[in-house]
């Protein structure tokens, strides 16, 4: 209605006596007596619009000042206007809060898409990494930024661990050869390829221990060439050499799987 928010109005003549009332009915309700309207003093309200008691109160002469006739009192519920402005108030707002909160949720999302997902993405695979010890895997991101940033350096650091994983296996690798190189040098004679001295006392310790315990037999047979210097001074020390060789062939060849032929000196076996 038109007066909705008016609980009531009255109607004074110019000595403050009612001429005229009204009451809305919801006023009506919680009011009984309309007597006790109003329930102020209106001879000490100013001209104009006040609060009183909870309520708007508005007091306006009815002609002008050389001609006044009385006055119009009008009191309205402050409170429920205070209330269905705000409701109003919140409705107004209503759109733009779900439009603000749509807005939130898609950029959580975006965030979500663009940051924490590459960053969980990233994370399982360094723990992957670790668990399977597996350097030639790489993170495969395509995009900017901070992830973007931290996957390759990840990327980069995985291609100098590679880098120095196979130079430190090239160095192992070039020790092992070269530690079967020195234990060859060591136990075997470097022309004939047969244990030297040093491994064929080694090897002659551990038979005796074993024959002692078996109570079984072991032979040793020594070997020297003769007028071996004559074929060097007179063919050269190459055909000597290939004369040493083709001799530890063929005694080798005539030697039982468990015997062993040991190149002593340079002419003893």
């Amino acid at each position: 209605e038109e007066y909705e928010h008016v609980q009531y109005a009255i109607v004074f003549d110019r000595n403050w006596k009612k001429v005229q009332l009204y009451l809305s009915p919801q006023f009506m309700q919680t009011m009984p007596n309309i007597n006790d309207v109003p329930n102020f003093n209106v001879k000490h309200l100013k001209l104009g619009m006040d609060i009183i008691h909870g309520n708007i109160t508005a007091l306006k002469p009815i002609g002008d000042k050389q001609y006044l006739l009385g006055y119009l009192l009008l009191v309205n519920d402050y409170q429920t206007v205070l209330h269905e402005a705000n409701k109003n108030f919140i409705l107004s707002l209503l759109p733009v809060s779900l439009l603000i909160l749509g807005f939130m949720i898609g950029l959580g999302i975006w965030i979500n898409n663009k940051l924490v997902d590459p960053l969980k993405r990233l994370t399982s695979f360094t723990e992957s990494i670790t668990s399977s010890q597996d350097g030639n895997r790489r993170f495969d991101y395509h995009g900017q930024g901070e992830v973007a940033n931290l996957s390759n350096n990840i990327n980069d650091m995985l291609d100098r661990i590679e880098k120095q994983n196979i130079q430190n296996q090239h160095y192992t690798d070039t020790l092992e050869s070269r530690k079967i190189e020195l234990e060859r040098i060591a136990n075997y004679d470097n022309l004939t390829s047969l244990p030297n001295r040093k491994q064929f006392l080694e090897t002659i310790e551990l038979d005796l221990l074993k024959a002692e315990r078996t109570g079984s037999n072991a032979m040793v047979l020594f070997l020297d060439l003769d007028h071996f210097k004559s074929i060097n001074d007179s063919l050269g020390h190459g055909t000597g050499d290939q004369l040493l060789i083709q001799v530890s062939k063929t005694i080798n060849e005539q030697l039982r799987e468990q015997d062993i032929l040991a190149r002593l000196g340079a002419v003893s076996y």
